[in-house]
This record gives C-alpha cells, structure tokens and sequence, in this order.
C-alpha cells in the first residue's frame, strides 16, 4: 500500500471512529433513560431522531466516493499473547482484555461460521423445493399486479383531492340562508331573513350592517346592567 494511501485510510478509519463514538454515545444516552427515567415520548423521540442521524452520517460516510474501499482490507494480528494488554482493555472498553487464539476468529472472521452458514443453506434449500419455480413466478406475478393497482388507486385519489380543493376554494363560501340563521339566534329581538339577504350582497357593507342592527336591537332591549 502506497504512502497517499495508507494516509487516506487512516483519515477515513479516524473519521467512521469519531462517528462510531457519537453513535455510541447516543445510543448509551437512550438506553440509559430507557431503564431509569419514566418515558416522556417527546423526549425519547429526541433520542430517537438524535440516533438516526448519527447512523445517517455514518452510512454516508462509508458511501462517500471519496472514502477507500474499507471492504476490500484484512485485517491480520500481529501479535498474539495470553498477557492482559491495557492498552487493548482501554480502546475496547474492557471487553477484550487478552488477545490470543480463542478469540482472534471471532473478532475477526470474515465469513460466518461453518456450522451456522451450513444451517442458512439448509434453510435455504428447503424453502426453494418448498415451493416450485413456476407457482413462485406466479406469486412475484401477483403481488407486483396488486402494487400496481394500489398506486394507480393512490394517484387517483390524489388527482381527484386536487380537483376537489380547487373546487372548493374558487367556489364562494358565504351562505346567505345560513347567515340569517346564525344572526337571528344571536340577536335578541328577531331580524327579517329578508334584509340580512339583502345586506350579503357587499361584505363590508353587508357586516357593518349587522353589526349596526345588533347594536340597535341591544339597545332596544335594554343593557341588562343598566341601572
């Protein structure tokens, strides 16, 4: 590996670590009043957006062009010993305290484990004779047809909720009947449907002449504190 080289894996392997850190941190945060604090939603859904976007940066970080292939290196000890190593004890917050043969293939496997990735193909080959070729090829058929359906369902919909909005906002919302519902309930001497019809035609002049009315009528009435 060339010296350019070498230097950007450092940079990008410090950078995923600071981010690892911060992830970390905020997933300890989380857990942390999880188990000891009484829930408050507004809060947890804090911890939770905190948390996505930690994870967020994370991947595109690792996606960036500008990132080396981290996938493409091994990873090989150099030294192996049953003596505790501080120095490993305090970068991996006490949970690998002695680096010998025990471990090495757990921490740095690069497949999966003979008996488990036999499992998954066991698995694997028991579902694929369970169901035939061509009933699955009907299946795939069936549920690609009904996502079809349902998103020509939902673009409907949306054409016909715009057309209906626009519908409704250049349509007039002033109702001249139910005015003079609402205006005869509230005054206290009962007002002509009539002359409240009359008076919808202009806005300004159609409020201002209610209000006058109102007021009339009120004093008609009389203040009932009036001494």
């Amino acid at each position: 590996m060339q010296a350019q080289d070498s230097r950007g894996v450092d940079t990008a392997l410090t950078s995923c670590a600071s981010r690892v850190g911060d992830f970390k941190q905020s997933a300890a945060a989380l857990l942390v009043k999880l188990e000891h604090e009484q829930h408050n939603w507004p809060s947890l859904l804090d911890n939770f957006t905190a948390l996505s976007g930690h994870a967020s940066t994370l991947l595109k970080q690792l996606r960036n062009e500008k990132t080396p292939p981290l996938q493409n290196l091994v990873i090989l000890p150099l030294e192996i010993r049953n003596e505790p190593d501080k120095h490993l004890e305090r970068i991996t917050e006490g949970r690998v305290p002695v680096f010998h043969h025990e471990i090495i293939p757990d921490y740095l496997r690069t497949k999966l484990d003979l008996n488990l990735e036999q499992h998954n193909q066991s698995w694997a080959e028991r579902s694929a004779a369970a169901i035939p070729a061509s009933e699955a090829a009907t299946r795939v058929q069936e549920h690609n047809s009904a996502c079809d359906q349902l998103l020509n369902a939902v673009m409907n919909a949306k054409d016909d909720w715009v057309e209906a909005s626009a519908t409704l906002s250049a349509s007039t919302r002033q109702d001249e009947a139910e005015t003079a519902k609402l205006v005869s309930a509230m005054a206290p001497v009962p007002v002509p449907p009539t002359s409240i019809a009359s008076r919808g035609k202009g806005a300004a002049r159609g409020q201002s002449s209610v209000k006058a009315d109102l007021k009339a009528t009120a004093s008609a009435a009389g203040h009932p504190y009036k001494r």
